[in-house]
This record gives structure tokens, C-alpha cells and sequence, in this order.
């Protein structure tokens, strides 16, 4: 064998042992909930979201403000994806007479059906790889929903 071929024999066989390598694990999907007006996806409605426990959320929204209050003020459609923690939040829309869709960004996730409603209550508990969902009560006795 002349010596000019031996670098090239070396890669081949650093390619070939690479190859044969086990692949590295997957990271988890991202989970969380998909927030949208029940009028359409694209219909831009504001909400407020106020976080309950070590609950942390990423958010995606072409709108997000902070509130005198601490909470936060984002539009529809939306994306809040658990970041880490347990604890709920409660998404409400801002106008009375607009209803929200919240649904589960994985659609594997049979523990997370759709809720709607003027305000849903989404929550993890412990270190649970989904987030559960459902309509919150409207009375006016309601603590539930802080304005």
C-alpha cells in the first residue's frame, strides 16, 4: 500500500467506526398547552395568565405584557410550554364575552383533552410529562379569576 492512500484509509475508517456508534437519545417533547379563540386560530384575543405553585412557563405569542398586578397579558394563538415545576395557572380571556380553546401542544397527550371556556385552569403536577385542562367557574363569587 503506498503512503498517499493511508490518510484517506484512516477517515474511511473513522467514518465507519462513527456510523456504528449508538445514536444519542432523544431529548423529551416539549409539553404544554395551545391557547386560541373558539372563534378561530388566528383570531387575535388578549388574555391574562396567573401562575399558581414552582410552576414555569415559556411563552410564545406575538403579544406579551406584564401587568400592575404581576400578571401577564399575551394574545392568541399562543403557546405556554413547561418549562419545570408543578402548580396550575389560570389563562382567562380579557373580554368577558370571548371564549378560549386550550389545547395540549402534544396530541399524544390522552390525559390532555381540550377545554374551553372564558377561563380554563391548566396544571402539572409533580414531575408529570403532561399538563391537564379544564373550564373554570364563571360566578361572580368566583376567586378564581383575579381582574
Amino acid at each position: 500500500m503506498q503512503n498517499h492512500h493511508r490518510p484517506a484509509i484512516a477517515v474511511l475508517l473513522a467514518l465507519l467506526a462513527a456510523a456504528c456508534l449508538p445514536k444519542p437519545p432523544k431529548p423529551p417533547g416539549e409539553f404544554g398547552v395551545h391557547v386560541a379563540s373558539t372563534r378561530s386560530d388566528t383570531a387575535r384575543v388578549h388574555f391574562t395568565v396567573h401562575v399558581k405553585g414552582t410552576l414555569e412557563l415559556g411563552i410564545r405569542s406575538a403579544i406579551v405584557a406584564m401587568q400592575p398586578d404581576s400578571s401577564l397579558l399575551l394574545a392568541t394563538p399562543a403557546d405556554l410550554v413547561v418549562n419545570k415545576g408543578a402548580g396550575s395557572a389560570v389563562v382567562a380571556a380579557a373580554d368577558s364575552g370571548v371564549e378560549l380553546s386550550v389545547t395540549p401542544l402534544n396530541h399524544a397527550d390522552s390525559a390532555a383533552a381540550t377545554a374551553r371556556g372564558h377561563a380554563v385552569r391548566i396544571a402539572r403536577v409533580g414531575d408529570t410529562r403532561h399538563m391537564t385542562a379544564a373550564p373554570v367557574s364563571e360566578s361572580p363569587d368566583s376567586q378564581e379569576i383575579k381582574r
